[in-house]
């Protein structure tokens, strides 16, 4: 939804971050304030997109989730993501964009305009790391605690943010190589550690997408030409959407659920395990 400081004709738009969300329910409020600003004259404002999470050092017996100190900065804290903008406040109303709106229903046709801004946007640290190039499928496996584990095959229908398990990963690869070819190159792209992705990793013509910022991962998956991605997970859902690419998720856990359907010009399913 919209929120304003002040009625009438805004000079400037600013987004408005719920604290603890991710970046990919971040950039909901954070498109829709560019594309308002944009279409109205106004002067976007950079956000501070920094955000120190209070949580336990240990998740799940693991230090830190399994993440390294560097990647927790840049993936989970979103440091060093985007370059530093500071804002000198001027006279005139402000209004603040907050809220996923209407999802991707509301960002339909936009998404070159949004992926472009993003690329403007990211910091030296994001473009070294985008280097190399991103194989025509890409694997969007996410582990961390936000996603819980499924305690039964019901909770895939009843529930939301469950981990899909790594058989429909392998799956989801099968499903892209029986399109694209049986010996198309493939990237993960997670959260989880080695030991935890061995089973993919060991796939024949599998590799790891190796970086320490949450937007790096974002714009390398914004390459690919198939996706399989984590259900109920905002962040596979932009990489699809920006890439405009085909996007798989298990059975019960649709990205349906942002109204990514309208907006991706490929194919948004689901496959049974």
């Amino acid at each position: 939804m919209l929120t304003s400081s002040t009625s009438g004709r805004s000079a400037f738009v600013r987004p408005w971050f719920t604290r603890g969300t991710g970046l990919g329910n971040r950039l909901f409020p954070y498109s829709r304030a560019l594309l308002l600003a944009r279409s109205t004259g106004a002067e976007f404002i950079e956000p501070e997109w920094f955000d120190f999470r209070r949580g336990p050092i240990m998740r799940e017996g693991r230090l830190l989730g399994g993440l390294s100190p560097r990647a927790l900065l840049g993936k989970v804290w979103l440091y060093d993501n985007f370059r530093h903008e500071k804002w000198i406040e001027r006279p005139g109303s402000v209004r603040a964009v907050s809220g996923d709106g209407n999802a991707f229903a509301d960002l339909v046709g936009h998404h070159e305009a949004i992926l472009e801004h993003l690329l403007s946007r990211a910091t030296e640290t994001v473009r070294a790391e985008l280097k190399p190039p991103t194989p025509p499928i890409v694997l969007n496996v996410r582990l961390a605690r936000d996603f819980q584990r499924a305690q039964s095959p019901e909770d895939f229908r009843l529930k939301g943010a469950i981990r899909s398990p790594l058989d429909f990963y392998a799956i989801g690869l099968e499903d892209a190589r029986s399109r694209l070819g049986r010996e198309t190159p493939a990237a993960v792209v997670s959260d989880g550690t080695d030991a935890e992705l061995a089973p993919l990793l060991a796939q024949p013509n599998v590799t790891r997408f190796r970086s320490s910022r949450a937007l790096s991962d974002l714009l390398f998956m914004a390459r690919a030409r198939f996706i399989v991605g984590t259900g109920g997970s905002s962040f596979s859902a932009w990489g699809a959407f920006l890439a405009q690419c085909e996007v798989v998720t298990i059975n019960g856990q649709s990205l349906s659920w942002f109204k990514l359907g309208d907006a991706n010009r490929a194919i948004v399913r689901t496959i049974e395990v």
